[in-house]
């Protein structure tokens, strides 16, 4: 009779610790921690390589902002920074259509648009994952 009980207590008690567990808050796929470095290149464009964090670039968007004015100079979405872009090109670098560690921007200051000193923004929407100021 008391080997019964237990049988019937311990999956009971199982049952309700497992419901009252707290569920982890989103998974790899939504690590948006964006770490990343800025270096600049002989020619004068900017490469921007992303060190850390993981997120879908479905809905991710770079933002140039002149800081003395507040002027938004290029905002476009990261899916369609080709080669042929004339402000950036986004490199996708495992194809995964995840912007994660390895991953780069080249921002093109042939363009017109991007000046050292200005501030390069990742955005999702109106949040800033991450930014930094184009150094000279």
């Amino acid at each position: 009779m008391v080997a019964v009980s237990l049988l019937v207590i311990i999956p009971g008690s199982y049952i309700i610790i497992k419901n009252q567990l707290p569920s982890p808050q989103g998974s790899i796929d939504d690590y948006t921690d964006i770490g990343l470095r800025i270096g600049k290149n002989d020619t004068g464009d900017w490469f921007v390589t992303i060190m850390t964090g993981r997120k879908s670039i479905s809905g991710i968007s770079i933002m140039i902002v002149d800081p003395h004015t507040g002027n938004v100079t290029v905002d476009k979405p990261l899916a369609v920074l080709t080669q042929t872009d004339l402000d950036a090109t986004f490199s996708d670098n495992n194809h995964d259509g995840k912007l994660d560690a390895g991953d780069t921007l080249l921002l093109k200051a042939s363009g017109g648009h991007i000046q050292a000193g200005q501030m390069f923004q990742l955005m999702m929407g109106q949040n800033r994952l991450v930014g930094r100021e184009l150094p000279s």
